[in-house]
Order: C-alpha cells, then structure tokens, then sequence
C-alpha cells in the first residue's frame, strides 16, 4: 500500500484524487539478468473516499514502475533496494475515469 502525496486534478481542474488517499501497488514481476536486478510495479487501484477504483484491467496498470539496480555485490545478490521511508512516483499513462 502507499498514498497519494498530492493532490491529483481531474479535466475540469477539480481535485479527482485528494492527497491521503491510499493506493495499491502490485510487483508485476522482478528478474535478474547478469548483474542487473530489475522490479515492475504496477499502479493497481486507488481509494477514494471509501471507494476503491480498479486502476488496472489485470493486463495493464494505469501506470507502470520499472526500478534497477547493479548487482555488483557479486552473483547471488538479486534485489532492488528502497530506502524506508522512500517515495517512489507512478506517472499515469493515460486519462483514468473514477468512477
């Protein structure tokens, strides 16, 4: 879970999705290819005020998070690492109808 850090402006200017509201994120899938750790995070809903949207079809999310990291610490290591506390930011692909 996360939470929307500010407030996100709908078509006509008004406030669709305000700050607080909590999202779901989905790992879509994590790999390793030689020294390179690779994490896809998916943007999966969004509640507003009670209610949760879908912002995903189950194929494709609203948004999409790719995160890499070297893994030079030799062979057996394969994560991506995020600092507690750290933000990670989802731009959303295309216009989404709450609904």
């Amino acid at each position: 879970m996360g939470s929307i850090e500010t407030d996100v402006k709908g078509a006509d200017g008004g406030i669709a999705v305000p700050a607080g509201s909590e999202v779901a994120i989905i790992v879509r899938d994590a790999t390793k290819e030689g020294p390179i750790s690779t994490l896809r995070l998916g943007l999966y809903s969004v509640n507003v005020a009670g209610v949760q949207t879908p912002l995903s079809n189950g194929l494709k999310d609203a948004s999409t998070l790719v995160l890499t990291e070297d893994a030079g610490k030799g062979p057996s290591h394969s994560a991506v690492h995020l600092q507690y506390g750290e933000h990670v930011s989802f731009k959303l692909d295309a216009a989404v109808k709450l609904h």
